[in-house]
């Protein structure tokens, strides 16, 4: 059982109609996580355990337990191989779980996209023209 951390430096997440992106400043890169990735996201960020997440997604959507458990270790473990979230000793926070929707288990999914890769990596403090951003000083001929 591991605890975790979402909120990351370098990192910004925003939750749109049940689908959760986090950019990753350090690495400039952007990710979707699907609705039930979404879910096992905040449960870590309420305090839940991994295997508590596991637990708790089992007991509100329909599906067999132990390949939504090991599926869901398994997203646990590549939010964590991106930066995503951070392993902690300790439950780091806790509050009010979101309501699950009455559901059938589907496989969490992490979407990484890199397409945007050079723009957050930019400082606009410094790596911009005269033009300001997203300008970068050798583009100022363009």
């Amino acid at each position: 059982m591991v605890y975790y951390r979402t909120d990351v430096p370098e990192t910004a997440s925003e939750l749109f109609d049940g689908e959760l992106v986090i950019a990753h400043y350090g690495s400039g890169l952007y990710f979707s996580l699907s609705p039930v990735g979404a879910l096992i996201w905040q449960g870590l960020r309420h305090g839940l355990s991994d295997v508590e997440t596991a637990a708790w997604l089992s007991e509100k959507l329909s599906g067999n337990a132990a390949e939504m458990a090991s599926a869901s270790l398994d997203f646990v473990g590549q939010l964590a191989a991106e930066g995503l979230i951070i392993a902690v000793d300790s439950r780091a926070t806790s509050g009010e779980l979101p309501v699950v929707p009455a559901g059938v288990w589907q496989a969490p999914v992490v979407e990484r996209f890199d397409d945007l890769q050079e723009l957050l990596l930019l400082d606009p403090v410094h790596d911009v023209s005269e033009a300001g951003w997203p300008h970068r000083p050798d583009d100022a001929g363009q």
